[in-house]
């Protein structure tokens, strides 16, 4: 008999276990991401500066974020962003996804940075009611084809330009 009700003890337990599980934030291999030429990358703040280690990329109003294998893009619904700190908060809706971001910015130096800055903090990530805080590092970079020298798989093909811009409309024209 006892070993029955102990037996019914942990079969109580299991159910809370398995929704205590947690989820895996993934690398983003280099195409899974951002498209552009302005972005930040963050990655975990144990691993290199490298952003082949990416675990995170904000490019405004869309960040992307790889979760059981899996790409997530999210959009922008909230946050600060300032010169010396940024706070954003990412979310997609249909994937039960929130993402929040808080770092500190700074310029970054050398010949090899220009128009970068370096970012450090933490990701809040929520993804179907689990939480989980990771400590990040990365890099804001503005990759202007004529003058980026900031390493990148992910830039834009040789040869190929950007979009037009539409001129502007002048007023009587």
């Amino acid at each position: 008999m006892r070993t029955i009700i102990t037996t019914l003890t942990l079969l109580a337990f299991l159910p809370t276990a398995a929704t205590a599980a947690t989820f895996s934030i993934d690398e983003l291999a280099p195409g899974e991401g951002h498209e552009g030429d302005c972005y930040t990358w963050m990655a975990r703040e144990g691993s290199a500066v490298d952003e082949s280690r990416a675990i995170f990329e904000d490019v405004g109003g869309r960040a992307y974020i790889k979760i059981d294998g899996e790409v997530f893009s999210l959009h922008a619904s909230g946050g600060d962003r300032g010169e010396e700190r940024s706070t954003a908060k990412f979310e997609n809706k249909m994937a039960a996804l929130t993402v929040v971001e808080d770092v500190t910015i700074e310029q970054a130096s050398g010949a090899d940075n220009w128009g970068a800055y370096l970012v450090k903090g933490k990701l809040k990530v929520t993804f179907q009611d689990r939480t989980q805080t990771v400590r990040v590092k990365g890099k804001s970079v503005c990759e202007a084809p004529e003058r980026s020298s900031v390493p990148s798989d992910r830039k834009r093909p040789e040869g190929s330009k950007p979009p037009a811009a539409p001129s502007p409309s002048q007023p009587g024209s």
